[in-house]
């Protein structure tokens, strides 16, 4: 049967159409716009009007695109996590999305999305999964499918670049690595002792290395399964912070929805590899997005 799901993240929303038969899964239709919702949340936490509506726009637009495709107004599985999670605003957006685009949002917990990045990625055996977010960074560990220890941090790319002045500063590398450090600790420490495989998800990972292999086109058969070694993330981290974004953009595998935050998001990924002490992570393209198509957007 045909099956779609709409994420909506802090940074973007994406679009999964995919043909599922049992555990058969064929995707068909995935796209992504950058609509930077929790971008939007200002004084006491607010989401505000530009965002809400560049957000709802992206989403009404993915409902339609999904039914244009055969799928029904019933197998679609809209969800939000943590834009929408901390915004005092966040069930006036819900609403205003169920009023004006018919689609009726899932609000998911910081255990749920952990438990759809787990499904999604997790390799047999112990195993973490790391997915680094806007707002948030889910850190996941258990054993051939069941979750031992999950740690929600309130820090991901987007985040990470407000809690260090903004589009308008630029910090030093060193400032963003200690602010991540201090973040993500805590998590570390809860879901010791970390596993000796890893698998990363989300837009920082896979566009690290598909900056690694010089990806020209987004391939997810290419990505899935890759690896990234510790010393190859830190060093594109500082390469990446000595470029400007139009510098940024010459790469090849470097989306211009992410040429702005890639610093941010892979100074995060360099703070939890020296917390946890791992040399390497597998790369997967399967996300939580994943997850809900499969799932039909129930629980992991």
């Amino acid at each position: 049967m045909l099956r779609a799901a709409i994420d909506i993240g802090s940074n973007s929303v994406r679009l999964l159409v995919a043909r599922v038969d049992g555990g058969e899964f064929k995707p068909l239709v995935k796209h992504i716009e950058t609509t930077r919702l929790h971008e939007g949340l200002g004084e006491g936490n607010v989401l505000s009007a530009d965002s809400m509506a560049r957000t709802a726009g992206a989403i009404e637009r993915f409902a339609a695109e999904a039914k244009a495709n055969g799928v029904g107004a019933e197998d679609i599985f809209a969800f939000a996590t943590s834009a929408v999670r901390d915004a005092a605003n966040g069930r006036e957006f819900m609403d205003m999305v169920a009023r004006e685009c018919g689609v009726t949002i899932r609000l998911l917990s910081g255990e749920q999305e952990a438990g759809y990045a787990y499904y999604a990625a997790a390799r047999p055996g112990e195993c973490g999964v790391l997915d680094i977010g806007g707002a948030s960074t889910e850190m996941i560990c258990g054993c051939d499918g069941r979750i031992r220890a999950a740690y929600s941090a309130q820090m991901g790319a987007v985040r990470l670049r407000r809690m260090l002045g903004g589009p308008e500063v630029r910090p030093l590398p060193e400032d963003m690595i200690a602010r991540a450090l201090t973040v993500l600790r805590p998590g570390i420490e809860q879901i010791a002792p970390v596993p000796a495989q890893f698998v990363g998800v989300a837009g920082t990972i896979t566009t690290l290395y598909a900056l690694k292999i010089g990806l020209k086109e987004y391939d997810p058969d290419v990505i899935q399964g890759g690896w990234l070694a510790r010393a190859e993330v830190e060093e594109w981290f500082y390469r990446l912070c000595g470029m400007s974004v139009a510098e940024r953009l010459t790469l090849p595998g470097m989306p211009a929805r992410r040429a702005d935050i890639i610093d941010y998001g892979a100074a995060v990924l360099v703070a939890f590899m020296r917390l946890s002490g791992l040399e390497g992570i597998y790369v997967s393209d399967r996300d939580n997005l994943y997850s809900a198509v499969m799932l039909c957007g129930g629980d992991a």
